[in-house]
């Protein structure tokens, strides 16, 4: 098509129609670029980049949970991307572009937030300069908040159908009908209870001692002597604490089990996970 032969309205929507952005704002750009569609993308995008430097202070709290596995399950990333309104982290711009990113981070096995903000689309453009373009054309300040990935023998995954939470899980041992039947109940297991750690041993001393002190400001209240409000604190603290360790929880398909029984029927092992929530 020769762009050259359109007449201005034919170019305003040939425009929006290549960018997504406001038919106000592709007449403004074009009129400043003198109807040159090239030039006027140019425009569109250096306004998009300013409106989007006017964001950066602002919120995130809305967004969503996106999560890629590879085919072969051997990789898989999960990642929070956030903005500032719900809506928003509804629409096909945000959407599109959060789904872009983690099939990157797959595809290249970054294993960094940092990392992944320079890897390059097919296009040659940066993560970090789509997510600036898409800040600006949208108007709501971007983030990408939390990032994981993993590689192993096998990785499962799991996405609430909200996209509001979801996590990953490296699982390794049994076979390969094994390793698949439990993986996705690993992962939904993992969403739903959010453990922490894989087992006890992995607890480090600042969790432990930090739910002591919780329990030890609740036992007070009891009236009780130091002594005794001390071992009531230990009892409460390691309660607290088994909730947070994936192999002590009850499981989320069968709660008569605990997750390392189901684990050891199966000569299972979860070698690490991430898990990932907006709020």
């Amino acid at each position: 098509m020769d762009l050259s032969k359109l007449n201005p309205i034919e170019k305003v929507k040939h425009l929006r129609n290549m960018t997504g952005v406001g038919i106000g704002d592709c007449k403004k750009a074009l009129e400043e670029a003198n109807y040159d569609i090239e030039e006027a993308v140019l425009v569109l995008r250096k306004r998009g980049q300013k409106i989007s430097s006017g964001l950066k202070d602002k919120d995130t709290n809305e967004g969503s949970v996106f999560l890629y596995i590879s085919e072969c399950k051997k990789s898989a990333a999960i990642m929070t991307m956030c903005c500032q309104t719900d809506f928003v982290a509804k629409t096909d711009d945000f959407c599109f572009l959060g789904k872009s990113i983690i099939e990157v981070a797959v595809q290249k096995k970054v294993s960094s937030k940092r990392d992944l903000l320079v890897q390059t689309f097919d296009s040659g453009e940066t993560i970090e300069s789509s997510i600036t373009n898409v800040s600006g054309k949208i108007k709501e300040n971007i983030t990408i908040k939390d990032f994981g990935f993993l590689s192993g023998r096998a990785i499962y995954g799991y996405l609430h159908h909200n996209n509001q939470v979801g996590a990953i899980v490296s699982i390794d041992g049994g076979s390969v009908a094994e390793r698949d039947d439990l993986g996705f109940k690993m992962a939904l297991h993992i969403t739903a209870n959010a453990p922490v750690v894989i087992n006890k041993e992995d607890l480090n001393e600042e969790i432990i001692n930090q739910e002591i002190q919780i329990a030890k400001e609740k036992a007070a209240s009891t009236g009780k002597s130091e002594e005794v409000v001390q071992k009531i604190a230990e009892g409460m603290a390691a309660k607290s604490l088994e909730d947070v360790v994936l192999t002590s929880q009850k499981f989320e398909i069968d709660p008569s089990l605990k997750v390392k029984d189901v684990l050891n029927k199966k000569n299972l092992e979860v070698k690490a996970f991430f898990r990932y929530s907006i709020k």
